[in-house]
């Protein structure tokens, strides 16, 4: 993966310059990228996938594995990061929960639906 500027800028821009597990305020020198899913596990190198983390939080994580609770907790925040869904709840915010999570799916923009038709149609 390319680790540039632009990715940190962006993750930055996002975030904020806070580690995303521990909350302490970090500087450049500081941060580190973390895959959220792994890529061992067949995390990708995504935006969504990422976020800034200091590098005792970065060490930790590496090392941990999630159960219970804690995994939902992780999933959540992959799922509510992710630019493909919307108003993500996760089952302790609801009142009657009959899943882990509950999420609309976003709404594709009219023009690109119309894009996507044009170009089907082009094929046919």
């Amino acid at each position: 993966m390319k680790r540039g500027k632009e990715t940190l800028s962006n993750l930055i821009s996002r975030d904020g310059a806070r580690c995303a597990i521990c909350g302490k305020k970090l500087t450049d020198g500081e941060m580190t990228i973390d895959h959220i899913f792994p890529r061992l596990l067949g995390g990708s190198d995504d935006l969504d996938n990422l976020r800034i983390v200091c590098r005792r939080c970065n060490c930790e994580a590496a090392s941990r594995t999630f159960i219970g609770l804690e995994f939902e907790r992780y999933i959540y925040e992959v799922i509510s990061k992710s630019d493909e869904f919307r108003n993500v709840k996760p089952e302790w915010e609801m009142e009657n929960p009959i899943a882990d999570f509950v999420a609309e799916r976003k709404k594709e923009d009219k023009k690109e639906n119309k894009r996507k038709k044009k170009k089907l149609q082009e094929r046919c």
